[in-house]
């Protein structure tokens, strides 16, 4: 898997928003795409799924408790399940109308949610 070197934006806040690559033509993201990723950018705490990715695979987030929020793009159709399981930091998602299966405890226990 070749994923290019990510630009990252830092607010005064600390803060760190990040863009995780894809291949292009690429439509599913896996657990393992955003593992590698996430294994280069550990304090990442905005991530923006790009666009073109359809499908957000199960476990995809599980366990990352530091991030805060993730911008899920218009084209996304599936959320399967347990996708974000465990993210505990998490305050703030915004689903796409486009969105037409969510799987499954996707959001379980993510405490930050309200």
């Amino acid at each position: 898997m070749n994923l290019k070197k990510v630009i990252s934006l830092v607010s005064k806040d600390m803060d760190i928003y990040l863009k995780i690559p894809v291949s292009s033509g690429e439509t599913v993201l896996t657990r393992e795409n955003v593992q590698v990723f996430l294994k280069d950018n550990p304090n990442a705490t905005h991530i923006q799924i790009p666009e073109g990715v359809a499908t957000i695979c199960k476990w995809a987030f599980s366990g990352c408790s530091g991030l805060k929020s993730v911008t899920i793009p218009e084209g996304v159709t599936i959320i399967e399940s347990y996708a974000f399981y465990g993210c505990s930091g998490l305050k703030g998602v915004t689903i796409p109308e486009g969105v037409s299966t969510i799987g499954r405890n996707v959001f379980r226990e993510c405490t930050g949610l309200k």
